[in-house]
Protein backbone atom coordinates (compact mmCIF):
# COMPACT_ATOMS: atom_id res chain seq x y z
CA UNK A 1 0.00 0.00 0.00
CA UNK A 2 2.68 2.28 0.84
CA UNK A 3 4.70 1.63 -2.29
CA UNK A 4 1.61 2.50 -4.02
CA UNK A 5 0.91 5.81 -2.44
CA UNK A 6 5.05 6.85 -3.17
CA UNK A 7 3.81 5.80 -6.74
CA UNK A 8 1.33 8.25 -7.28
CA UNK A 9 2.85 10.91 -5.30
CA UNK A 10 6.57 10.27 -7.39
CA UNK A 11 4.00 10.41 -10.77
CA UNK A 12 2.55 13.59 -9.70
CA UNK A 13 5.93 15.37 -8.68
CA UNK A 14 7.60 14.84 -12.09
CA UNK A 15 4.28 16.45 -13.89
CA UNK A 16 4.70 19.46 -11.10
CA UNK A 17 8.14 19.34 -12.36
CA UNK A 18 7.58 19.38 -15.88
CA UNK A 19 4.70 21.79 -15.80
CA UNK A 20 6.70 24.06 -13.76
CA UNK A 21 9.70 24.03 -15.76
CA UNK A 22 7.89 25.09 -19.43
CA UNK A 23 5.81 27.60 -17.32
CA UNK A 24 9.11 29.43 -15.72
CA UNK A 25 10.30 29.52 -19.43
CA UNK A 26 7.05 30.75 -20.83
CA UNK A 27 6.83 33.61 -17.75
CA UNK A 28 10.02 34.61 -18.51
CA UNK A 29 9.64 35.48 -22.16
CA UNK A 30 5.87 36.92 -21.69
CA UNK A 31 7.28 39.25 -18.78
CA UNK A 32 10.46 40.52 -20.73
CA UNK A 33 7.83 40.88 -23.42
CA UNK A 34 5.32 42.94 -21.11
CA UNK A 35 8.43 45.24 -19.98
CA UNK A 36 9.47 45.59 -23.86
CA UNK A 37 5.72 47.06 -24.24
CA UNK A 38 5.91 49.23 -21.45
CA UNK A 39 9.24 50.89 -22.69
CA UNK A 40 7.51 51.19 -26.02
CA UNK A 41 4.80 52.72 -24.53
CA UNK A 42 6.51 55.47 -23.13
CA UNK A 43 8.26 56.10 -26.03
CA UNK A 44 11.58 55.44 -23.74
CA UNK A 45 13.32 54.43 -26.75
CA UNK A 46 16.89 53.32 -25.18
CA UNK A 47 15.11 50.75 -22.53
CA UNK A 48 12.73 49.44 -25.58
CA UNK A 49 16.52 48.24 -27.49
CA UNK A 50 17.85 47.18 -24.32
CA UNK A 51 14.85 44.55 -23.73
CA UNK A 52 14.42 43.89 -27.31
CA UNK A 53 18.68 42.42 -27.26
CA UNK A 54 17.05 40.38 -23.84
CA UNK A 55 13.62 39.20 -25.44
CA UNK A 56 15.59 38.08 -28.38
CA UNK A 57 18.35 36.36 -26.49
CA UNK A 58 15.91 34.99 -24.53
CA UNK A 59 13.51 33.51 -26.94
CA UNK A 60 16.51 31.51 -28.57
CA UNK A 61 17.57 30.08 -25.35
CA UNK A 62 14.01 29.10 -24.33
CA UNK A 63 13.06 27.31 -28.13
CA UNK A 64 16.44 25.64 -28.08
CA UNK A 65 15.69 24.65 -24.53
CA UNK A 66 12.10 23.67 -25.04
CA UNK A 67 12.85 21.97 -28.39
CA UNK A 68 14.95 19.62 -26.46
CA UNK A 69 12.46 18.79 -23.87
CA UNK A 70 10.94 15.42 -23.64
CA UNK A 71 7.28 15.24 -23.89
CA UNK A 72 5.26 13.94 -20.64
CA UNK A 73 4.29 10.41 -21.53
CA UNK A 74 3.99 11.24 -24.72
CA UNK A 75 2.27 13.96 -24.65
CA UNK A 76 4.03 17.65 -26.22
CA UNK A 77 0.91 19.62 -26.18
CA UNK A 78 1.54 21.71 -23.50
CA UNK A 79 5.36 22.06 -25.03
CA UNK A 80 4.54 22.65 -27.95
CA UNK A 81 1.85 25.23 -27.29
CA UNK A 82 4.76 26.84 -25.06
CA UNK A 83 7.36 26.79 -28.56
CA UNK A 84 4.52 28.47 -30.84
CA UNK A 85 3.88 31.80 -28.55
CA UNK A 86 7.66 31.67 -27.75
CA UNK A 87 8.61 31.56 -31.71
CA UNK A 88 5.65 34.57 -32.70
CA UNK A 89 7.70 36.57 -30.10
CA UNK A 90 10.91 35.63 -31.38
CA UNK A 91 9.80 36.54 -34.49
CA UNK A 92 8.58 39.71 -33.36
CA UNK A 93 11.32 40.86 -31.45
CA UNK A 94 13.63 40.35 -34.82
CA UNK A 95 11.43 41.78 -36.94
CA UNK A 96 8.43 43.78 -36.00
CA UNK A 97 10.09 45.43 -32.79
CA UNK A 98 12.55 46.70 -34.51
CA UNK A 99 10.13 48.49 -36.83
CA UNK A 100 8.54 49.86 -34.17
CA UNK A 101 11.83 51.39 -32.34
CA UNK A 102 13.11 52.73 -35.75
CA UNK A 103 10.01 54.27 -35.77
CA UNK A 104 10.06 56.01 -32.89
CA UNK A 105 13.20 57.10 -33.09
CA UNK A 106 12.30 59.48 -36.16
CA UNK A 107 10.83 62.72 -35.12
CA UNK A 108 7.30 62.93 -35.83
CA UNK A 109 7.67 65.17 -38.87
CA UNK A 110 9.45 62.59 -40.99
CA UNK A 111 7.50 59.48 -40.54
CA UNK A 112 6.03 58.40 -43.17
CA UNK A 113 2.79 56.18 -44.13
CA UNK A 114 4.63 52.93 -44.27
CA UNK A 115 6.28 53.46 -40.87
CA UNK A 116 2.78 53.53 -39.49
CA UNK A 117 1.39 50.64 -41.37
CA UNK A 118 4.29 48.60 -40.46
CA UNK A 119 3.72 50.11 -36.70
CA UNK A 120 -0.03 49.02 -36.82
CA UNK A 121 0.99 45.66 -38.67
CA UNK A 122 2.92 44.75 -35.37
CA UNK A 123 -0.01 45.88 -33.05
CA UNK A 124 -2.21 43.78 -35.24
CA UNK A 125 -0.25 40.70 -34.39
CA UNK A 126 -0.13 41.30 -30.80
CA UNK A 127 -3.31 41.65 -30.74
CA UNK A 128 -4.78 38.96 -32.72
CA UNK A 129 -2.43 35.79 -33.06
CA UNK A 130 -0.70 36.75 -29.46
CA UNK A 131 -4.13 36.09 -26.88
CA UNK A 132 -5.06 33.28 -29.05
CA UNK A 133 -1.55 31.66 -28.53
CA UNK A 134 -1.74 32.76 -24.64
CA UNK A 135 -4.30 30.85 -24.40
CA UNK A 136 -3.39 28.00 -26.02
CA UNK A 137 -1.01 27.76 -23.72
CA UNK A 138 -2.97 27.73 -20.25
CA UNK A 139 -5.36 25.31 -22.16
CA UNK A 140 -3.22 23.16 -22.89
CA UNK A 141 -1.64 23.38 -19.19
CA UNK A 142 -4.55 22.83 -17.56
CA UNK A 143 -5.71 19.55 -19.99
CA UNK A 144 -1.95 18.35 -19.35
CA UNK A 145 -3.08 18.46 -14.99
CA UNK A 146 -6.32 17.04 -15.87
CA UNK A 147 -4.70 14.01 -18.42
CA UNK A 148 -2.35 13.47 -15.55
CA UNK A 149 -3.10 14.22 -12.39
CA UNK A 150 -3.32 10.72 -10.54
CA UNK A 151 -7.40 10.34 -9.63
CA UNK A 152 -8.32 9.75 -6.24
CA UNK A 153 -8.50 6.40 -4.45
CA UNK A 154 -11.62 5.55 -4.16
CA UNK A 155 -10.47 3.14 -1.02
CA UNK A 156 -11.95 5.12 2.36
CA UNK A 157 -8.73 7.05 4.38
CA UNK A 158 -7.00 5.57 7.13
CA UNK A 159 -6.05 7.27 9.81
CA UNK A 160 -2.97 7.02 11.50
Amino acid sequence: MEAEENSAISELNQLNNYQQTIFLKYYRIVTLNNQFMEALNGQNVAAAKTLQTQLLQATEQTLKSLRAMPPFKEDSSYRDAAIKFIELINSLSKEGYTKMIQMLEKPDTQRTQEDVNQYNNVITQLQEKLPQLDQSVQTASSELLKKFVPKPDARPAKRL
